[in-house]
């Protein structure tokens, strides 16, 4: 639950607001390249990511007395508030499954070669991701990996990554992904 919190706090600060618009939008397929166009809630079950934007009736009744000197901790607070349940949306979507895409985010670099060039890295739909703050739920970072090494400016600017998504888990220091990309293109960001 804590991380479904972060991922629904921080689009509400504004936190993801360049990649808002591609968000918004239904998958594009672009015809002569065969690659579809995605937004990260595209990545999340349709059937959970109802329940995303349309929570259950919170009962305000129960719990509400505390024993003093007996303070809450923070996994208190999280269970609380989604009622001890795992968060749904930790399930991948299976049909993205090697099918050819193409998506905005943010690069959090995770290995380098000899010459400090990035090889890997995660990709995640806002700044600090990983880095500042928790990492987002598993489905919505994808692990890429990228034949040739690059360089980048500066981790704040956005990227449309393009590749071969797949359906696997992968785990490192800084988080955990359902998701795997090979990486045939990065380029800056545009609005869609």
């Amino acid at each position: 639950m804590k991380k479904l919190f972060v991922f629904l706090l921080l689009p509400a600060l504004g936190m993801t607001a360049p990649l808002m618009a591609a968000e918004k939008k239904a998958p594009m397929t672009a015809a002569s390249k065969g690659v579809t166009t995605l937004g990260w809630p595209q990545l999340v079950p349709d059937n959970e990511r109802a329940k995303l934007v349309t929570p259950g009736n919170v009962d305000h009744s129960k719990g509400q007395e505390r024993p003093r000197g007996n303070p809450l901790s923070s996994d208190d607070v999280f269970n609380a508030l989604d009622g001890g349940r795992e968060s749904p949306v930790y399930y991948p979507v299976k049909t993205w499954h090697n099918k050819k895409i193409k998506i905005p985010g943010y690069i959090v670099p995770v290995d380098y070669n000899s010459k400090g060039a990035i090889t890997s890295f995660f990709l995640v739909p806002y700044f600090g991701a990983c880095i500042h703050v928790p990492p987002p739920p598993p489905n919505q970072i994808i692990y890429v990996r990228y034949p040739t090494s690059f360089s980048m400016q500066a981790l704040y600017e956005p990227f449309w990554i393009t590749g071969t998504l797949k359906v696997e888990t992968m785990q490192s220091e800084l988080a955990e992904s359902l998701y795997t990309l090979q990486g045939t293109a990065i380029d800056a960001y545009t609005r869609p």
